[in-house]
């Protein structure tokens, strides 16, 4: 086993360690690890023994891993932890929220130019032993799921070249304070091609013993900064929490857990909105995946070197303009300008942490990653769906935008109405067990009309010292609600990672980090297979729009206080409710969940979400040891 898997293993140690905000954290089922040995703990951390002295690298700190990239997230579990970066020969410790070089640590682990000589050696051995890991780890949260067919030596052009700029710019004007902001098409998405500079002192900050007079600064608390770099807010300003400007970011807090019914308008001017996960991901695609992405979309200058001497600058071929802003921890601590950016999305993990984008000096790739709601990050807006396209102006360039005559409050009626039933349907029998299923074509795609009850009892279920003799459930354990709604399944399960029926998603399991080759056909029967996000999305886009797809697609009965949906299009989405990791089950009458093929960590995976009192529907991520229902898609 490579020292890689060895040092990802040992993550799971961590757990007792203190962070930013140490007190115990409020229980979240889909964060909890299993629990250390804690005599291994022990020999691991004693960095000052004997044996230590003459130990690997990976006897002296948590991990090692490849590139920085490869790190998990610098979480309050793992404030303290240490890890040794191959490619850099440095090692790292985790401290509020951030990862920062050790040079005391790093001599420990590499004492003489013999030993940082045999550790360069053992780093590229190392770096094409566990290459496949780390490009897995790259583009698990892609959202296609799919990996990235450039490597990070095809770079693509983007719009902006030594040829010429072809980029689609516009301005946005914030009405609250006159500031004007440049902004860029990419892809389909408008972004703000600054960081945004609104002065929110609403809010007074509080942090245990440390307050301030507001909850967004300038970097050093110097104007000049904000004037550069923008301006860094909590995440609770950012998504507006006291309701400020919208609604659907209210509570969203520290200590605080919310579901926010995207798009979340924020801190954000009117007419844009804070980006979710999924937004930033599409972001990635669009400028080639998330393994070149740091390039493409970091600025031309304002990076530090990296640590092999190269340029740390990025080509900003889409005119994104990224500077590194670094950011500010609870205790109103200042880190990391010109060496990284992060940037808030609204999307939370549990009640302290949320989704940040990250670009680092050190590294050609972006990505998410989890971080503590009391950070000071820099925030980018993202223009709303649904208001046209920017008003071209004579020179072939976008100036200020203006609304689309077509609204969200139009919904299509769908193939059945009042006036007759003219969806197009089908029926799949699965040759495993005899059972057969209604199917629906909607749009382009013909889907399974019904959950799937395969019984998937093949592998074993364990989550800390909880198991189960299967990795599908019925409901409550009935088999009356496998009869009306379908089984529940692991995103192993659904995978098929044991590959039973196929490779694609072999592997693709609870710690593992996996990028599969689209279509997974996964639990499906023959010939169908588990949707990846960019499928469930067409889906939303034929029936009208994610905004209205909770109506189009929900059943027209089942549903809790009213919340039925047209089943306009026959897709009859039951509110099946969920499985918890410790065998309890949830939410029967209030929400469905269904798994797609797209990972979003080595723990997450995404799921289309409906709930009783959404008109919408969501793409979200969520723990891969949870049971969800599973729809197939024809291939």
């Amino acid at each position: 086993m490579s020292r890689f898997f060895v040092g990802l293993a040992l993550w799971a140690l961590l757990l007792a360690l203190a962070a930013c905000g140490g007190d115990s954290k409020i229980t979240d089922p889909a964060r909890d690890t299993e629990l250390a040995d804690d005599s291994l703990t022990e020999s691991i951390l004693d960095k000052d023994s004997d044996s230590a002295k003459d130990a690997e690298p990976g006897e002296k700190v948590n991990a090692v891993v490849p590139t920085f990239d490869d790190l998990l997230a610098c979480t309050r579990d793992h404030e303290g932890a240490t890890a040794y970066v191959e490619d850099e020969d440095s090692a790292y410790v985790c401290k509020k929220g951030l990862w920062v070089v050790d040079d005391s640590l790093t001599k420990a682990v590499r004492p003489d130019s013999e030993k940082k000589s045999s550790s360069s050696a053992k780093a590229k051995s190392s770096s094409n032993e566990t290459s496949d890991s780390s490009s897995r780890a790259k583009s698990s949260s892609s959202k296609d799921g799919k990996s990235n067919s450039s490597s990070s030596s095809v770079v693509p052009l983007g719009c902006k070249t030594e040829a010429g700029d072809n980029c689609e710019y516009g301005t946005l004007t914030d009405d609250r304070d006159g500031q004007t902001y440049k902004t860029v098409r990419i892809g389909e998405q408008w972004w703000m091609a600054e960081n945004l500079n609104y002065a929110y002192t609403d809010v007074p900050f509080k942090y245990r013993s440390y307050t301030s007079d507001s909850t967004s600064w300038c970097y050093d608390n110097d104007a000049a900064n904000c004037a550069k770099y923008g301006r860094l807010y909590t995440w609770a300003a950012a998504m507006d929490s006291v309701g400020t400007w919208s609604t659907n970011g209210m509570g969203c807090g520290y200590y605080m857990e919310c579901s926010p019914t995207n798009p979340v308008r924020g801190i954000c001017p009117e007419g844009w909105h804070l980006p979710d996960a999924t937004e930033w991901n599409a972001l990635f695609d669009a400028v080639g995946g998330k393994a070149t992405a740091g390039i493409m979309l970091k600025s031309t200058e304002g990076w530090n070197d990296k640590d092999d001497g190269t340029s740390g600058n990025g080509t900003d071929a889409y005119s994104f303009s990224e500077l590194p802003a670094g950011g500010r921890d609870c205790n109103g601590n200042f880190l990391n300008e010109g060496n990284n950016a992060f940037f808030w999305s609204s999307t939370e993990d549990g009640s302290n942490y949320a989704y940040d984008m990250y670009l680092g000096y050190n590294g050609d790739g972006a990505g998410l990653y989890d971080s503590y709601k009391s950070n000071g990050f820099s925030v980018r807006c993202l223009k709303d769906y649904g208001l046209g396209s920017e008003k071209k102006s004579s020179n072939g360039k976008s100036s200020s935008s203006e609304k689309n005559s077509s609204s969200s409050s139009v919904v299509p009626l769908g193939c059945k109405t009042e006036a007759g039933d003219n969806c197009e349907y089908g029926t799949l029998t699965d040759d495993r067990d005899g059972q057969t299923y209604k199917t629906v074509k909607i749009g382009e795609q013909w889907w399974m009309a019904e959950n799937l009850n395969y019984a998937y009892t093949d592998v074993l279920f364990k989550y800390d010292s909880y198991t189960s003799d299967s990795t599908s459930w019925c409901y409550d354990n009935d088999a009356a609600n496998c009869a009306k709604y379908g089984r529940l399944y692991t995103w192993a399960a659904a995978m098929d990672s044991v590959g039973t029926w196929s490779t694609n998603g072999m592997g693709c399991g609870y710690y593992m980090e996996c990028s599969p080759t689209n279509p997974v056909r996964g639990i499906c029967p023959e010939g169908w297979h588990l949707p990846d996000t960019t499928e469930w999305n067409a889906l939303f886009d034929a029936v009208g729009g994610k905004v209205t797809a909770g109506i189009m697609l929900k059943s027209t009965e089942g549903w809790i206080s009213n919340g039925n949906g047209s089943d306009a299009y026959s897709f009859s989405a039951l509110p099946a409710g969920y499985r918890s990791n410790l065998g309890n089950f949830y939410n029967e009458g209030y929400y469905a969940n269904f798994w797609s093929s797209t990972a979003f960590s080595s723990i997450r995976a995404y799921l289309m979400y409906l709930g009783y009192d959404d008109v919408n529907a969501l793409l979200d991520d969520s723990n891969k040891h949870l049971g969800f229902s599973v729809r197939c898609l024809k291939d």
